[in-house]
């Protein structure tokens, strides 16, 4: 329960560990940002200095970023309108049907409304946004807590379980190329919802973890005698291994599974069609493509996936803090596209998606 902090009571923590869609990072916190906007003394006003990165960051998280993730919550729920039109009695179906889901929990958060009206309209000579508070305002502070946890929940959760449900399509497109004739009773409905019921409950629990450690934190700033308050999640050792582990698991374990085992599937394409066999010969036109759909939609992942080496596995020379941020919110960016993208992809490269589509256009 929040009380009213005064600023000699204030203490803060020197390493905090803050949790980023999927990823942690580890950052150092002083008493002279929030946000990453720089602060101004004009008047006894907390003000903004605007500057091209100020700029970036907030055309990114109030525009753009909620833009995104509105068409992906349409795109990925039209998704899943014609998914279940088309049957579940497919397994392909039911992963797909799954990683809608998960896509639209990851989007989401990129429609942050607290988040954008403390922001907004956040432009020169304007303090924080509509939702202004210090503190003075815990109860306005514990209700951003609360609807922040709300949302990391989901794309936590999101941002986990999608890596894992597209290694399981690219393992289920592995058996329908290499073991047609086998794939019937290797791969069924059943099992497919059984693997999304089991990834799901694991992904649950760590999510549970993380945002069981969801903090509210006030800071105050003696040189513009000003207080404010931030959210932060504080890991113990232990918690952060645990994060290692499922980081690597959901992203760089996945990661390899998919770009290797669609590689595999490819090279085995491209053999078929160099021995000028018939797919129908050993594969089914409609399981072809599924697979070329399918294979795209992990395509999709894996690129904006990659891009996130180099911030996650080295050590990038940003001049400050804020650069990171803008590098930070750039990956959030890809991330939203990737989830957001396969509504797109279906269109494009699924001829009965589009049919079906046409039939609930027509029928409206």
């Amino acid at each position: 329960m929040l009380t009213d902090i005064t600023p000699g009571s204030i203490t803060t923590t020197k390493t905090s560990i803050v949790y980023t869609m999927g990823r942690m990072s580890e950052i150092n916190m002083t008493a002279t940002k929030f946000n990453d906007w720089t602060l101004t003394n004009e008047s006894s006003e907390n003000i903004v200095t605007w500057d091209s990165r100020v700029a970036f960051h907030w055309y990114l998280s109030v525009i753009v970023n909620p833009i995104i993730g509105l068409l992906g919550i349409v795109g990925n729920s039209i998704n899943l309108y014609v998914l279940k039109r088309n049957g579940l009695h497919k397994p392909s179906n039911v992963l797909l049907y799954g990683l809608a889901i998960a896509d639209i929990c990851t989007v989401a958060t990129a429609v942050d409304v607290v988040g954008i009206l403390s922001q907004f309209p956040m432009k020169p000579g304007i303090s924080w946004g509509v939702l202004e508070f210090d503190c003075q305002h815990t109860q306005l502070a514990s209700f951003y807590l609360n609807f922040m946890r709300v949302m990391h929940f989901f794309g936590i959760f999101g941002a986990n379980v999608s890596p894992c449900i597209c290694v399981l399509v690219t393992l289920e497109r592995i058996v329908a190329v290499f073991l047609p004739l086998k794939f019937a009773s290797i791969v069924r409905p059943k099992r497919a919802w059984a693997l999304l019921l089991s990834v799901s409950i694991l992904w649950l629990a760590f999510t549970i973890l993380i945002i069981s450690e969801f903090r509210l934190h006030y800071e105050y700033l003696p040189d513009y005698n000003v207080c404010f308050c931030y959210y932060r999640i504080i890991l113990s050792e232990t918690e952060v291994e645990v994060d290692v582990v499922a980081t690597w698991l959901a992203f760089y374990v996945s990661l390899g599974i998919i770009i290797s085992g669609s590689s595999v599937i490819y090279v085995k394409l491209k053999l078929i069609g160099l021995k000028r066999q018939k797919l129908t010969s050993s594969i089914s036109a409609y399981s072809s493509r599924t697979t070329i759909t399918l294979l795209t939609v992990c395509l999709v992942f894996s690129v904006t996936q990659i891009i996130r080496f180099p911030y996650a596995m080295f050590t990038l020379p940003f001049e400050s803090g804020t650069s990171k941020a803008m590098y930070s919110m750039f990956l959030e960016t890809t991330s939203y596209l990737s989830s957001a993208a396969n509504f797109i992809i279906y269109v494009i490269m699924n001829k009965k998606f589009r049919i079906i589509l046409k039939s609930l256009c027509l029928s409206n």
